[in-house]
């Protein structure tokens, strides 16, 4: 819609000639952005996910994860708070900041709409950030989060 938009405001002050490419090169980007945000929610510039020459990717758990003291926490509700969290397998959705293997479920992005917060690591340092962009509000790891984005 917001593409429709801006291609006919651009349409008037533009040579016809120019108008359709303009056009078309604002629905193109529009779709390749749609396209590329349907299926990776991971968090640009997160530094846990790393991926080597050859290809493998390897991801470094916040902290708190997997460790077997804590009590046992119960999967995610439905329509609840979830942390999403990289894995080696991808990115889930887990009850708490940290991520324990059987109590956290793979991404329901775009399917079931709950709150969301992404758990990144930047500058060495571990946040809770509102999206997946590098321009979301961000809190320290430790701190209550209250800035989730409902997706």
């Amino acid at each position: 819609m917001k593409a429709q938009y801006e291609c006919m405001r651009w349409m008037r002050a533009t040579a016809p000639a120019a108008r359709l490419a303009l056009c078309l090169a604002v629905l193109v980007e529009a779709g390749v952005t749609r396209a590329a945000g349907a299926d990776d929610y991971s968090a640009p510039a997160n530094e846990a996910v790393r991926i080597d020459r050859t290809g493998e990717r390897t991801v470094q758990l916040p902290p708190g994860s997997n460790v077997t003291r804590l009590p046992a926490q119960a999967l995610p509700p439905d329509g609840g708070t979830v942390y999403m969290i990289e894995t080696e397998a991808g990115l889930v959705e887990c009850t708490h900041r940290w991520y324990r293997k059987d109590e956290c479920r793979a991404a329901t992005f775009g399917k079931l709409p709950v709150m969301r917060a992404w758990v990144v690591k930047r500058g060495g340092t571990w946040w809770q950030c509102s999206l997946p962009s590098t321009d979301a509000k961000c809190l320290p790891y430790g701190q209550m989060f209250f800035w989730h984005t409902l997706m």
